[in-house]
Formats: C-alpha cells, sequence, structure tokens
C-alpha cells in the first residue's frame, strides 16, 4: 500500500486494508452505548435523554418488537441527527435477537457479525 498519488482512492485503499468505515464504526459505538442506557448499565437514565418504550399497539400484520423505542418527531435536521432521534431509527431496525442480548459484549459481537 504505498500509492501517494493525489488522485488514489482512498475509500478503495479502506477496502483493500478491510477496515471499517467510520460512520459505521460510529454507529456501533452510538448503539452500544444506547444499549447500556436501556439495560442501566450506565448511569443514564433513558427519560433524561427523551427515551421511552413504545407502547402504542400495531396493527396485527406489523410484528412488535419487546424493545422498541418511541420514535422522536424532529422539525430540524440538526435535531435529526443528534444522537437519541438517529440512534432511535438504528436501534427499531435492529433485529429482535440483536437487541434482547444480555451482556454488551455480546450485542457489540453480534452488531459487527450483522454488518
Amino acid at each position: 500500500m504505498n500509492d501517494y498519488s493525489r488522485k488514489s482512492s482512498v475509500t478503495e485503499m479502506m477496502r483493500q486494508l478491510q477496515w471499517t468505515p467510520l460512520s459505521e464504526r460510529r454507529r456501533m459505538q452510538r448503539l452500544t452505548f444506547f444499549f447500556k442506557i436501556m439495560n442501566d448499565l450506565v448511569a443514564v437514565p433513558a427519560d433524561s435523554m427523551h427515551i421511552f418504550k413504545n407502547n402504542r399497539s400495531q396493527r396485527q400484520s406489523h410484528s412488535q418488537k419487546k424493545k422498541a423505542v418511541q420514535v422522536i418527531s424532529t422539525s430540524t435536521n440538526v435535531y435529526k441527527n443528534s444522537f437519541t432521534p438517529k440512534t432511535i431509527l438504528d436501534w427499531n431496525s435492529l433485529p429482535e435477537a440483536l437487541i434482547n442480548s444480555r451482556k454488551p459484549e455480546e450485542f457489540k459481537a453480534a452488531l459487527q457479525d450483522t454488518h
């Protein structure tokens, strides 16, 4: 990997090195921290972060996750891309088996396997 040309593709180099993109590493860190919040493993109360379990009943054709979180309505891109709203959307899209992990280490390993 001795390609120092200005026209070299950093993305291609990262692919060759099999590095996980920064955006994906950040997503995994956000979700791991969220897992810890949801399981009371950190001193951050979920309600102080406006994180509430989704108690709405959905139509029977839609499966309801036991640990789904209520999506926060946002009106600005700045807030939409902040930790809580962005992570809730990612969290609710995870498979239930992943959400139901018992330990943060299990969660993180399973999350990496889904990548």
